[in-house]
């Protein structure tokens, strides 16, 4: 009796097709759940703040800042040459400049790329030098030393013509 139905295959399951397209399945799972924890793990987005309160209660110390700025009539211009940037600042009130200014040239995408640049009164002007600063996009936010008054602007780097601050 030769039974087609009955008859077996004489290879080992390991050399057979449908188990490992059986065993692919839930192994392509499991390898990406690995690879998943591995990115979550060793990397840092920095987009989530463990300190929202404080962050919180610096936007509205920001708000206010540049509420000051706004009164004071503050507006500037912002050149490169090529690593360093001049500052042009106006003011409509009358106002007692300082001598040093804080530049803080933002990335939109990672806080690691950030750049703090101190910008020193030379006359009637304010130079400083960008060191490190890749091309693309940047948040600029301009403040003087005691944090009073704050000017917010973006732009693309390398500066292909001047940057406007504005309150």
């Amino acid at each position: 009796m030769n039974n087609p139905a009955m008859s077996l295959d004489p290879r080992p399951w390991y050399r057979q097709l449908w188990p490992w397209l059986i065993i692919s399945m839930p192994l392509t799972a499991v390898l990406a759940g690995a690879a998943t924890w591995y990115l979550a793990w060793h990397s840092n987005d920095g987009l989530v703040a463990d300190d929202y309160y404080k962050q919180g209660m610096e936007i509205n110390r920001s708000l206010a800042s540049q509420e000051t700025a706004r009164q004071l009539g503050l507006s500037g211009t912002l050149r490169q040459r090529g690593r360093e940037v001049v500052l042009h600042l106006e003011a409509e009130r009358e106002i007692t400049f300082p001598q040093r200014l804080n530049l803080h040239v933002v990335s939109p995408v990672k806080a690691g790329l950030d750049r703090d640049i101190e910008l020193r009164r030379e006359g009637g002007e304010y130079r400083g030098v960008l060191e490190g600063l890749s091309a693309g996009h940047w948040k600029l936010i301009l403040e003087d030393q005691g944090g009073t008054w704050k000017l917010i602007a973006s732009g693309v780097f390398p500066l292909a013509s001047v940057l406007d601050f504005k309150s």
